[in-house]
């Protein structure tokens, strides 16, 4: 076990499984067991147990008194309420990225997206996912916010434990629509056309992603 880039052993645990989790290694509602975690990275329960605890706290991990620790499970409120505060940061972000855009990050976004267009042709609806996150953030760094930047990541983290915003090649088709639009207002650099279209396309990423909740989770959604 190689801890150097780990304060502690708890801060260990608490990215290992923070990880995990929004890697969708887990499933919303499963128990994880203390001594199970413990004896996987061969430390004692006490740094799992504060682990656990911070991720509680995070809203992460649901404690349930002498019954131990879940993996959260999300309500339509809660997707409601991230995908709220995503469309303001994004829309903001983008309208910052615009104003400092260099050639460079123009040709890098475009590269970007030439390239997501192999995956509407293998219909690789993961491999897709990862790459609109990868072609979003290529944008968003350039508004030079690390914090704004730190946020958004987190939001996307939080909501990635559940199921891929695409099925369908329709999907992808739909989503690269939306990607030519905002990379034509880049181009241009038209600040309130790239917001405007940036918060459009977030909400059809929001409602793609609650009808896919729906169809998994059914009425436990409103819970």
């Amino acid at each position: 076990m190689n801890n150097k880039e780990y304060k502690t052993k708890s801060d260990m645990i608490y990215h290992k499984v923070r990880d995990s989790i929004f890697k969708g290694e887990y499933s919303p509602g499963e128990r994880l067991l203390i001594a199970s975690v413990a004896e996987q990275y061969g430390i004692s329960e006490i740094p799992v147990r504060e682990a656990f605890r911070t991720l509680t706290q995070e809203g992460v991990l649901t404690s349930k008194p002498n019954n131990g620790f879940y993996i959260s499970q999300i309500s339509l409120k809660e997707v409601m309420d991230i995908f709220a505060v995503r469309i303001n940061l994004e829309g903001k972000a983008i309208r910052d990225a615009v104003m400092h855009f260099s050639p460079d990050d123009l040709i890098a976004i475009e590269d970007l997206w030439k390239e997501s267009k192999l995956y509407e042709d293998t219909e690789d609806y993961l491999g897709y996912w990862k790459h609109n996150r990868k072609w979003h953030f290529r944008i968003y760094e350039a508004c030079e916010n690390k914090i704004q930047v730190r946020l958004i990541a987190e939001l996307y983290d939080f909501s990635s434990r559940y199921p891929t915003y695409f099925t369908s090649k329709e999907e992808i088709i739909e989503s690269l629509d939306g990607h030519e639009k905002i990379l034509k207002a880049l181009r241009r650099k038209d600040a309130d056309l790239s917001e405007e279209l940036i918060k459009l396309h977030t909400i059809t990423t929001r409602d793609h992603y609650i009808v896919r909740l729906q169809d998994v989770f059914g009425e436990r959604l409103g819970e």
